[in-house]
C-alpha cells in the first residue's frame, strides 16, 4: 500500500522560470556570470531530497507559466532503471487560466506523475483547479519519508533522534 503521509512546504515569491526550474534538476548549466558550472546546483537539490524522502512533488507557478516535476525513488523502481528519471512538465498560462503543455514529453511526464500522486489529484481536472488556485511560488510535497512506527513518520536526515517527524494521530498520555 502506497504512504500517502506527506509535508507541505510552501513560499509566496515570484516562482521561477521555466529555465530556471530546468536548471535546478540539471548538474552541467551556466549560473549568472555565464560561466559553465558543474555540480552547482541541480545535484545538491536531487540529493537533498532523495535523502528526506522518497518522493517530491515540487510546483514552481509565475504570473505567465506554471512548472511541475517529481523527483522519486518510487518512479525509477517502477519504470526499472538506474537512472533517476525526473519527468518535467511546463504550462503556460492562457488568458482564459486554462494550462497549455508547452515541452517535448510534457503530457507523458504529466500523466506519469499524476499517477504517482493519484492520493493528492484524482484526475487531471483536479490537479488543474489546484494550479489555478495557487498564487505565485513554490510548493514542494515531501511524501513518501521514513516510517518509523504504525504513526510516526521521519524525514530522515541521519540516523540520529534529533529529525523532524510527522505524527499521524494525537497520542493520549495518562
Amino acid at each position: 500500500k502506497k504512504n500517502t503521509h506527506y509535508i507541505t512546504v510552501k513560499d509566496n515569491g515570484n516562482g521561477m522560470s521555466s529555465q530556471q526550474f530546468i536548471n535546478i534538476f540539471s548538474c552541467y548549466n551556466k549560473n549568472d556570470k555565464g560561466e559553465y558550472t558543474f555540480f552547482n546546483n541541480g545535484i545538491s537539490l536531487k540529493l537533498s531530497i532523495i535523502r528526506l524522502c522518497n518522493e517530491c512533488l515540487i510546483i514552481s507557478k509565475t504570473l505567465t507559466t506554471v512548472c511541475v516535476a517529481m523527483i522519486s525513488n518510487n518512479l525509477q523502481v517502477t519504470i526499472d532503471t538506474d537512472s533517476l528519471i525526473i519527468p518535467i512538465v511546463i504550462f503556460e498560462i492562457e488568458k482564459d487560466n486554462k494550462f497549455r503543455i508547452v515541452n517535448q514529453f510534457g503530457l507523458q511526464s504529466l500523466n506519469l506523475l499524476l499517477h504517482e500522486v493519484d492520493f493528492l489529484f484524482h484526475s487531471k481536472e483536479e490537479f488543474y483547479l489546484y494550479l489555478n488556485s495557487l498564487t505565485t511560488g513554490v510548493v514542494f510535497y515531501l511524501m513518501d519519508m521514513k516510517r518509523l512506527t504504525k504513526d510516526i513518520y521521519e524525514l530522515n536526515f541521519d540516523d540520529t533522534d534529533n529529525d523532524i517527524y510527522y505524527i499521524t494521530k494525537q497520542k493520549v498520555l495518562d
